[in-house]
């Protein structure tokens, strides 16, 4: 059976501090077994998202492009 993904991309959406936010409540979070977490953050937080999920059962990601200023 393929494993489940449950990815969650951010678009241009969060700053660094609401990232951070994000990351604290989400990891309290029950977990779904056999799913696998994806978070893509925008670029400014990558490096939030990395350091506050590494080790926790959760990946990370980043988008490829976006013309625009913000927005999804």
């Amino acid at each position: 059976m393929r494993t489940r993904i449950f990815a969650a991309n951010w678009k241009m959406f969060k700053t660094n501090p609401e990232a951070e936010a994000f990351c604290q409540d989400f990891v309290n979070l029950p977990r779904v077994q056999g799913c696998e977490v994806v978070l893509f953050p925008p670029f400014t937080a990558i490096a939030t998202v990395r350091q506050l999920m590494q080790g926790r059962g959760v990946t990370w990601g980043a988008q490829d492009v976006y013309p625009k200023a913000s927005g999804a």
